[in-house]
């Protein structure tokens, strides 16, 4: 990881932590994030998720514990909007840039 972006390494940090998909995770906003009597939760709306088009898919909870609770509350607290993994549009980061962050390591 010492050799990554700090953008790329917290994208796979938390990869390996919650086990989400990476569009999942470049599209992760402050809004889905709780910080509960139980821990730090992520709750993915079901319109991010795969099962976007199964009537009884549900919005997915995922408990942030470990190294992905630490780089998750890192990014909230530099968050200068919405998004923990924001562009410089100011919307959501391309998932390709984590893709090719590792291709040419």
């Amino acid at each position: 990881m010492p050799n990554f972006s700090l953008t790329v390494a917290d994208a796979l940090t938390l990869y390996l932590w919650t086990g989400t998909r990476g569009g999942e995770i470049v599209s992760m906003e402050s809004t889905e994030i709780a910080d509960e009597a139980d821990g730090l939760w992520w709750t993915i709306p079901k319109q991010k998720t795969k099962g976007l088009h199964n009537e009884r898919a549900t919005d997915l909870r995922v408990p942030l514990i470990g190294r992905a609770e630490v780089v998750v509350r890192r990014r909230l607290e530099q968050a200068k909007g919405a998004f923990l993994f924001p562009s410089s549009r100011g919307t959501s980061m391309n998932q390709t840039v984590i893709q090719h962050g590792v291709y040419y390591h």
